[in-house]
C-alpha cells in the first residue's frame, strides 16, 4: 500500500506539473547547459522563484481575473485597484535604492524633481495563450539564428530561445530575438495618439489608426515567396491635417540576411506610393520631433546587424509594470502629459527581473545611437527599459515600456511607451488611447489583400 500511494502521489505531482505554465521539459533542461532542474524555470525561461526577500514572488502562471462588468472592446479596467503605494523614490532618498535602479532612471530622478517612482507590490502577471506555450517548447530544441544572427530558422509561433546559450555574444542576440519575435497579438487593430512634450508643458498630438497582424494568422495564407514574412503592419495617420493620410506598410521579414524589411509609404502631398527601403534603423519616426527613431519603435525592431551585442546577466530592477492606471480612460492626455515627464501619480513600478543586453556599434557602421542597453523583463521577454547613447558617448535618451496583460487575450504589451531626452528636456509618449472611444481590437481577421501596396491608396482615405 505504501508503494502504490507513493506511485500515485508522484503521478498527482507530474499532472500538477503538466499543467502548469512553470514546466520546462527534462531534456530541454538537461540541454541548455545551466544546471537547472525541471522546477527552476517557467516555459518561457523565466525563473519560476521568488527572490530570498519575497520582494519578487514566485511565478504561478495564474491568470488574471477579469474584473465584473468589463466587455471586449472596452479600455481594461485595473484589476489591482486596490493595491496602495507602497513607498515611493524620488531625488531624496534616491541613494537608499539606486542599486535596484537603472542609469538612466537615476539621471531622470536627479535631474526632474517631478519624476519620482511609485513602488507597488510586485505581481508576475505575464500569461501567454497555449499554442505560444507549445510553441515555445518546440522552439527551445529546434530554432536557430542564421550565421550572422539577423534572422531565426526552423522558428514557430512562441519563443524562439527560452533559455539562453552560454556565450555572451549568442545569448545577447537570443534575449533581442526573443523581443523582437514575441507574440503581440495575432490581429490587433487600434487607434493611439503619439504626442511630443516640450519643456514649456505643450505638446503636439498625432492620431494614428493601425492594424497589425501574424502571418500565421492571416485569414489567406500567404504565397510560397512570403514564407519570410514574421508580420503585417501598417500604419495611417489620421491627424493633424498637414500629416493626415500619410501611410506606411510594412511586411516584417523574419530572416533579414535574405531580405531586408518590405515598406511601402504613401504619401498624401503627392497621392503616390513607393517603396521605402529607409523606413529603418535610424530613420525619424513623422512626428516624433526627431525623438525616435524606425528602429526605435516597440523599444527595438528591425535586424540587430549594425551592433556588436553582449548579454549582461541578469539583475532586480524597478520597472514600469501593470501600468493599468496610466492607461485609464477616466484620464485625458493632459491628466497625463505634464511639462517634464507623464504624470507619475498614474504610473506603477514594481520589482523584477531582467536581463541586460549592451548593443555597440558595429566599426564602419552609421547610426544615431553608438550604443544601447536594454532591460528585457524575464516573464515577457519585453525590453521595458532603453539607454540610448550619443557618438560622443553620453546617454541621450531613455525610454520607458509601460506593459499591461491584455487579460482576454493573455498577452503582455506596451500601454505606452515614452522616450525622454536628456538634451533637450523634451519628450514624447506612444501608445496613448485614453480619450479614443475604444480600445485595442483583438477579433478582426485581416486578410493578405488588406496588406498590399495596391491597397495602400485606397486605405489611406480611411
Amino acid at each position: 500500500m505504501l508503494v502504490l500511494s507513493q506511485i500515485l502521489v508522484r503521478v498527482l505531482t507530474f499532472c500538477l506539473l503538466m499543467a502548469s505554465s512553470k514546466l520546462v521539459l527534462a531534456q530541454d533542461a538537461e540541454e541548455s547547459g545551466n544546471n537547472q532542474t525541471i522546477q527552476d524555470l517557467t516555459i518561457i525561461g523565466a525563473q519560476a522563484a521568488g527572490n530570498k526577500e519575497n520582494t519578487i514572488p514566485e511565478y504561478t502562471g495564474d491568470k488574471i481575473a477579469i474584473p465584473t462588468n468589463w466587455k471586449v472592446g472596452q479600455h481594461y479596467v485595473d484589476p489591482f485597484m486596490s493595491d496602495d503605494v507602497q513607498f515611493r523614490i524620488s531625488s531624496e532618498n534616491l541613494s537608499k535604492y539606486e542599486s535596484k535602479l537603472s542609469l538612466g532612471q537615476r539621471l531622470l530622478l536627479q535631474r526632474n524633481k517631478d519624476y519620482n517612482l511609485p513602488i507597488y507590490k510586485t505581481r508576475r502577471t505575464a500569461t501567454y495563450p497555449k499554442f505560444i506555450l507549445d510553441g515555445t517548447r518546440d522552439n527551445a530544441r529546434n530554432a536557430k539564428m542564421t550565421t550572422e544572427g539577423t534572422g531565426l530558422k526552423n522558428f514557430k509561433q512562441g519563443f524562439p530561445f527560452p533559455k539562453l546559450d552560454e556565450n555572451s555574444q549568442t545569448a545577447a542576440l537570443q534575449s533581442i530575438w526573443n523581443h523582437i519575435a514575441r507574440y503581440r497579438g495575432g490581429n490587433v487593430e487600434r487607434t493611439v495618439v503619439q504626442a511630443t512634450v516640450f519643456d514649456n508643458g505643450d505638446f503636439v498630438p498625432v492620431k494614428l489608426y493601425q492594424r497589425y497582424t501574424r502571418t500565421e494568422h492571416l485569414e489567406s495564407k500567404p504565397k510560397i515567396e512570403d514564407g519570410n514574412i514574421l508580420f503585417y503592419y501598417l500604419d495611417r495617420i489620421t491627424s493633424p491635417a498637414r500629416l493626415s493620410g500619410t501611410t506606411l506598410l510594412v511586411h516584417e521579414t523574419l530572416d533579414q540576411s535574405k531580405e531586408y524589411r518590405r515598406a511601402w509609404l504613401y504619401n498624401q502631398a503627392y497621392k503616390r506610393v513607393h517603396r521605402t527601403p529607409g523606413a529603418a534603423y535610424d530613420t525619424p519616426i513623422p512626428g516624433t520631433y526627431g525623438l525616435k527613431t524606425a528602429d526605435s519603435h516597440d523599444m527595438f525592431n528591425g535586424s540587430p546587424d549594425k551592433y556588436q551585442w553582449q548579454y549582461q546577466g541578469k539583475q532586480e530592477l524597478y520597472i514600469p509594470y501593470n501600468a493599468y492606471r496610466l492607461a485609464s480612460n477616466k484620464l485625458t492626455y493632459e491628466d497625463l502629459l505634464k511639462s517634464s515627464s507623464i504624470n507619475a501619480d498614474h504610473t506603477r513600478w514594481e520589482l523584477h527581473r531582467v536581463h541586460k543586453v549592451e548593443a555597440t556599434l558595429k566599426t564602419g557602421q552609421r547610426h544615431t545611437y553608438a550604443k544601447r542597453i536594454f532591460y528585457i523583463d524575464e516573464d515577457s521577454w519585453t525590453i521595458v527599459l532603453a539607454e540610448l547613447y550619443d557618438n560622443r558617448g553620453e546617454l541621450w535618451r531613455v525610454s520607458e515600456g509601460h506593459l499591461i496583460n491584455y487579460y482576454d487575450m493573455d498577452l503582455p504589451y506596451f500601454a505606452m511607451e515614452v522616450t525622454y531626452d536628456l538634451f533637450s528636456n523634451r519628450y514624447n509618449v506612444f501608445g496613448l488611447s485614453n480619450e479614443e472611444s475604444h480600445s485595442y481590437t483583438f477579433n478582426k481577421v485581416f486578410k493578405l489583400n488588406d496588406y498590399t501596396p495596391s491597397t495602400l491608396r485606397r486605405n489611406s482615405r480611411g
